[in-house]
């Protein structure tokens, strides 16, 4: 058997912290491990990633995301540390109420 052997242990953590002190600012963090344990040296993974980011709403829908990620062990490329930003725009519309 080609994955015998073999184990694969992770998870991950996320905190979001959002007060009325913070107004239209939401923070984030994440922190992620996994351990891909296998007999062959050549496959085994042992990796981690962290996250820091906050969300801002700017305007009714429309808010910005910006977060940064620093990645480590064996999946890190040439850049272990990325910067990400982001807009979006989100339409509702409250079914409940009829309107």
């Amino acid at each position: 058997m080609p994955f015998e052997g073999t184990t694969t242990k992770g998870g991950y953590l996320d905190a979001i912290v959002h007060t009325r002190v913070m107004g239209p600012v939401t923070a984030l963090a994440r922190a992620e491990k996994l351990d891909y344990d296998t007999p062959v040296a050549a496959y085994r993974l042992f990796t981690h990633r962290y996250v820091a980011a906050t969300r801002i709403r700017i305007w009714k829908g429309l808010s910005t995301s910006l977060g940064v990620s620093h990645q480590g062990g064996r999946l890190t490329q040439h850049r272990p540390t990325t910067f990400d930003a982001g807009v979006s725009w989100a339409l509702r519309k409250d079914f409940a109420s009829g309107q």
